[in-house]
């Protein structure tokens, strides 16, 4: 598999035009701790809230998003990232089957797919084909909407852990959400069936890849064959 096979699908970045998101009159917390978890970092969200903090890499943005749904109970979520590793994919989809999320959608650059080969043919099996759409993106960002919640997560985190300075934040508001998913919206919208990397025919390849290499636990996105 080439990065040519996904070079006709994916949208590049000026297809996207640039926009901005103001907000005033929140309430904001700065954090910095080189020890302590996303929930003890992050404590209690309320609507309204914009909580910033600086990490030693200690957790990953999966762990704030994991944080947040415990806040927020069932949710859709949109998810943004350049890379993951297997531990965090499986902990995302842990939360499709224990309830936490409704819907999830993730955009990633292409190279992902290309990099990570193994773990590309382990997400798409787990997480469906129609969930994915690459966009030559290094954005990291997540979105959390439920019926009484909507939260975006900004971040320099990926999905995975990185033992690095890193830093996020968090906004609880729902026209900061919206703006994100509209964001999302767009790139499925202009991402179609007729100019798509994420179909099955091109995904077939991919769909043939084993599941990780020498696994160390037995892996929960779908059956060991």
């Amino acid at each position: 598999m080439t990065e040519d096979l996904f070079a006709p699908a994916v949208l590049p970045a000026v297809a996207i035009a640039p926009v901005t998101f103001r907000r005033k009159g929140s309430r904001r917390v700065f954090r910095k701790d080189g020890f302590a978890t996303a929930a003890e970092m992050i404590g209690t969200i309320t609507d309204g809230d914009d909580i910033c903090g600086i990490t030693n890499g200690q957790f990953s943005l999966v762990d704030i998003l994991q944080h947040v749904l415990t806040q927020t109970g069932e949710a859709d979520v949109v998810i943004a990232t350049w890379t993951m590793g297997i531990y965090d994919a499986e902990k995302a989809y842990a939360f499709t089957t224990n309830g936490l999320i409704r819907s999830i959608r993730f955009i990633l650059d292409p190279s992902m797919f290309c990099r990570s080969p193994e773990l590309s043919s382990v997400l798409v099996k787990g997480f469906g084909v129609e969930s994915f759409r690459a966009v030559n993106s290094h954005a990291k960002f997540c979105t959390v909407r439920s019926k009484t919640m909507a939260v975006t997560i900004r971040s320099s985190m990926n999905l995975n852990e990185n033992k690095r300075l890193e830093s996020f934040d968090l906004t609880a508001c729902t026209a900061m959400t919206a703006f994100f998913e509209t964001l999302a919206d767009e790139i499925w919208q202009k991402i179609d069936k007729g100019n798509r990397s994420q179909s099955n025919s091109v995904f077939a390849d991919l769909l043939g890849v084993a599941s990780v290499k020498n696994p160390k636990r037995p892996n929960p996105f779908f059956a060991q064959g």
